[in-house]
C-alpha cells in the first residue's frame, strides 16, 4: 500500500493523540460469571479513518460515511482468532449507494481497509446535519466471516432498519447471531472539516449475564460522552472506560493496535497484468496509455509502469512460456 500523506496541521495534532488501538474488556457482577457477563471493545481510530479518507481522497460528507464503516470493522475485528478475517458490506439505495470494508487480524496488530462503491456522495442541497439514515435509505448490510480452516464464509444479511450503522448491526447481530450486542460509532471534525477524533464501542452479553447488569450497561450506553470528541480532545481509552463502566466491574483484558493498511503491492498487479490471457498485456504495450497505471479500489494506492517496463514483462512472459 502507499500511505497518502496527512496535511502537516492534521499529523501535528494526530501526533499528540493516544495511538490508535483496540482496548479489550469485560463486565461482571462479582457474582457473575468469573470470565465476565459482557464483553466489550473500544476502538480509537482517529489516524486509521484519517489514512483511509487521505487515500481515498474523500470530502467531509464521504469521510463520515467510510470513516463510521472502518471504525465498525475495528471493533469487530475483537471477535477475530488467529488467521480469521471478516468483511461488512453496505448495499442501498441512497446517494451513498453503498460500501465495503474488511478486518483482519494479525501479530503485529489489526488492520482494516475498505472504500466507497462512489467515492462523490451526491447531493441536491448540503445536509443540516450529519446522518447517514437519509444518504442510505432502503438496503442491506452483510458480515461475512473468513474462518482460517474452513471450506466456505459464513455470512449473514440483513434489511436496513435506519440506515444508521451502529442500529442496524446491532440488528445483525440479533438476526443473524443471536447475541445482544450493542454498537456506538463517533467522528468529530474541526471547524476546518478535519477528522479531529474517531472511535467506537461495543458491548456484547456473554453466556450467563444477569438482565440486571444488561440493563444497567444499556442505560449507560445511552448517556456516552461523545467517543470521537474525546479522543479528539487528547482523551484516553483507559480513562474512558474506567470513568463510564468503572461501576460495572470493569476489567481490560489487553490492547492491539489498529491501522488502516492493505496487502496490495506492485509486484501483486505487474503479476496479474502479466498473467491475464486476451490479450491484455499486448495491447498495453502496443497502445498504452503510458504510464500504465494500475488503482487498489481497496485502499486508493495507484501503481504506474513505463512502456519500458510493460515491454520487459511481455517479454518475460513470452521467455517463460513452454516451447
Amino acid at each position: 500500500m502507499i500511505a497518502a500523506p496527512l496535511d502537516p496541521t492534521l499529523l501535528l495534532h494526530l501526533d499528540g493523540l493516544e495511538p490508535d488501538g483496540l482496548h479489550l474488556f469485560t463486565l461482571g457482577s462479582p457474582e457473575g460469571p468469573p470470565g465476565g457477563e459482557l464483553r466489550g471493545a473500544l476502538v480509537n481510530a482517529s489516524r486509521l479513518v484519517n489514512q483511509a479518507r487521505a487515500n481515498h481522497g474523500l470530502g467531509i460528507l464521504e469521510a463520515f460515511v467510510l470513516g463510521q464503516a472502518e471504525v465498525a470493522a475495528a471493533l469487530l475485528s475483537a471477535t477475530l482468532k488467529g488467521d480469521d478475517s471478516l468483511s461488512l458490506r453496505l448495499d442501498c439505495e441512497g446517494p451513498v449507494h453503498g460500501w465495503s470494508v474488511e478486518a483482519r487480524r494479525g501479530e503485529a496488530g489489526n488492520s482494516v481497509r475498505g472504500y466507497l462503491f462512489r467515492d462523490s456522495i451526491s447531493l441536491a442541497e448540503p445536509p443540516e446535519r450529519l446522518d447517514t439514515a437519509p444518504l442510505v435509505g432502503a438496503g442491506t448490510l452483510t458480515l461475512t466471516r473468513f474462518i482460517a480452516g474452513s471450506p466456505r464464509p459464513f455470512s449473514g444479511t440483513v434489511s436496513l432498519r435506519s440506515g444508521r450503522l451502529a442500529e442496524d448491526l446491532a440488528g445483525l447481530f440479533k438476526d443473524s447471531e443471536q447475541t445482544s450486542t450493542a454498537f456506538v460509532l463517533g467522528i468529530h471534525f474541526d471547524r476546518e472539516g478535519r477528522v479531529a477524533g474517531a472511535g467506537g464501542l461495543f458491548l456484547q452479553a456473554l453466556p450467563g449475564a444477569t438482565e440486571a447488569l444488561a440493563e444497567r450497561a444499556e442505560i449507560l450506553l445511552g448517556g456516552l460522552p461523545p467517543i470521537g470528541r474525546h479522543f479528539a480532545e487528547g482523551g484516553k481509552a483507559g480513562t474512558y472506560l474506567a470513568a463510564q463502566f468503572g461501576a460495572l466491574g470493569y476489567e481490560g483484558r489487553g490492547r492491539h493496535p489498529v491501522a488502516f493498511e492493505c496487502g496490495c503491492e506492485r509486484g501483486r498487479f505487474a503479476a496479474f497484468m502479466a498473467n491475464t490471457q486476451g490479450g491484455l498485456l499486448e495491447d498495453l504495450v502496443e497502445n498504452g496509455p503510458w504510464p500504465v497505471e494500475a488503482v487498489c479500489h481497496q485502499c486508493g494506492s495507484a501503481y504506474h509502469w513505463s512502456r519500458e517496463e510493460m515491454v520487459a514483462l511481455l517479454e518475460a512472459r513470452r521467455g517463460s512460456a513452454p516451447g
